[in-house]
């Protein structure tokens, strides 16, 4: 079963515009801004950039799934 945290991961994945993610060593990774633009495994990500990468629609259902279960 899936963590909060992995599902938040397949929808930054998800979500991410094309130009922003790809595989490395069959790795996905994202760019993100960490004082300066980096491209980080997916994993890696902190939770607040997990937080930052997700639109507010889909950020709002995870609150609202998240206050129900």
């Amino acid at each position: 079963m899936k963590t909060l945290r992995d599902k938040k991961l397949d929808a930054v994945w998800k979500y991410k515009h094309r130009d922003y993610k790809g595989r490395i060593n069959g790795v996905r990774c994202v760019l993100i801004y960490r004082n300066g633009t980096t491209s980080v495994p997916l994993t890696d990500l902190t939770d607040a950039e997990i937080e930052d990468s997700l639109p507010a629609a889909v950020r709002a259902a995870f609150t609202e799934e998240n206050s129900n279960g």
